[in-house]
């Protein structure tokens, strides 16, 4: 058997291009699940408002129901890489904290060319990603819910507009269940708040290692500085 150079040039491109076309950023690790920080990406997130927004065609939910999630540039950015999840909107309680599990699953994949579930917590179809690692405006997906559930919910996203730019905690308003009629007390409020604060934990992970290499390089380089002029004496 004769060996093709043109053959293995053309495989090592055709595995390259199916790396470059699969749900690049996102997995189903702890980082990209519970913090919905793009786990395969080493920046870390944009502050500030995101050019994205995110819209439910209801603002209930109750047993049946689908709900359409839509996320949107505003902007010039696109959306290159997306993870959603339905998560509680509830105020948290002592000794019964705001959960980062999400809730739901995500339907109507099979024909999707553009999003495709994942597992998050072994929780089947609880949250949904790009397919591909295209350019898009828009992106849409349906949510359903359990029989049981009856907490109100948010829709969180997070946008990925290139491999250094990305921006965690987009999120939808409060969707209520169909039987709750309770005047609004805040809890978007809070619940905005302990969502900026899980995000901002892993980000600053990130930040304080940024530092100390930073700090730590500053130190050597000021040694070497001063060994140099020692020696130059």
């Amino acid at each position: 058997m004769t060996f093709d150079p043109a053959r293995l040039i053309i495989s090592i491109l055709s595995l390259v291009l199916l790396t470059l076309t699969s749900a690049f950023p996102f997995g189903e690790t702890e980082m990209d699940c519970k913090k919905m920080i793009p786990s395969q990406l080493t920046s870390l997130p944009q502050r500030g408002p995101a050019p994205y927004n995110i819209s439910v065609s209801m603002n209930m939910h109750g047993v049946g129901m689908e709900l359409i999630v839509t996320v949107k540039a505003t902007g010039k950015r696109r959306i290159r890489g997306l993870m959603i999840q339905a998560r509680s909107a509830e105020c948290p309680r002592p000794g019964n904290p705001v959960s980062n599990m999400p809730i739901g699953s995500f339907t109507n994949l099979q024909g999707s060319r553009k999003m495709k579930p994942v597992n998050c917590f072994q929780r089947t179809n609880s949250a949904i990603t790009n397919l591909n690692w295209g350019i898009d405006e828009v992106m849409e997906a349906t949510w359903k819910v359990a029989a049981s559930e009856q907490r109100q919910i948010r829709f969180y996203a997070t946008v990925v507009d290139d491999e250094q730019t990305y921006w965690v905690g987009i999120h939808s308003e409060v969707i209520r269940h169909i039987s709750d009629t309770a005047e609004d007390d805040g809890i978007a409020c809070q619940t905005e708040m302990s969502t900026r604060r899980s995000v901002s934990t892993g980000s600053l992970t990130k930040e304080n290692s940024a530092n100390t290499l930073y700090g730590i390089s500053t130190f050597v380089i000021s040694m070497a500085t001063l060994l140099t002029g020692i020696v130059l004496r």
